[in-house]
Parts: C-alpha cells; structure tokens; sequence
C-alpha cells in the first residue's frame, strides 16, 4: 500500500492498474481534477480516457466494479521500488525454498528460532 498522501487539483499522481488476472507492473500518469472530504478525482494524463476515476481520498484506491482495481502513488519511484522490493523478495523466498532441503537439522532449529523471533 502506498504512503498516504493527498494530492491537490491539477498535480500528476501515478497509477497502477490490476486487473484480476493480470498484475503485471505499469503505471499510468493521471492528473488530479477534483479533491473533496472523501474523494479524489483523476482522468489519465494522456488523456485517452476522459473519464473520471474516483479514488478514496483515505486510502487512493478506487474500484471500477468490472474487475479493475486502481492504485495511486505520489510519485514513480514509490511504485518502481515497491516492484523492486517485492521481487527481491520472491527470488529470496524461492532461493530459500530450493536449497533449504540441504541444510542440516540444526540449522532449521536456528532457522525457525529466527522466524518466530522476527513474528514478534
């Protein structure tokens, strides 16, 4: 989830779009047209689409209702370095899963030992 922050009328914030099956990373530019107590209202910078997307003003998130989710971030680099970080993350996990059948029964008592130390 991004840091909160609440953009002003005609600022550029950086959306990224998921769809239920398709999640890989993008990030479209919107410009902000309208800002209440409760929402923020965005249309695309580029503006192949006039229409407005309402994002939660509390969260800047919005819904479509046809299986889009919508995602604003203040700038690209939160975005690009949220991506980079949870790839690392995965090839960490996946490193770990391949080669955590080689390693002794000691070192998975140490293993969990630091797993539920870092719960805490």
């Amino acid at each position: 989830m991004p840091k909160k922050f609440v953009p002003e009328v005609g600022q550029i914030i950086y959306v990224n779009t998921q769809w239920f099956t398709r999640n890989e990373p993008n990030l479209t530019e919107y410009r902000v047209t309208k800002v209440n107590t409760a929402s923020v209202y965005a249309v695309r910078a580029d503006k192949t689409r006039e229409t407005e997307t309402r994002f939660n003003k509390r969260t800047m998130t919005a819904d479509d209702g046809f299986g889009f989710d919508y995602i604003a971030y203040e700038t690209a680099e939160e975005y690009w370095d949220q991506v980079k970080s949870a790839k690392e993350k995965r090839e960490k996990v996946e490193w770990i899963l391949q080669n955590i059948k080689t390693v002794p029964m000691s070192g998975l008592v140490q293993i969990e030992e630091v797993i539920k130390s870092g719960r805490k």
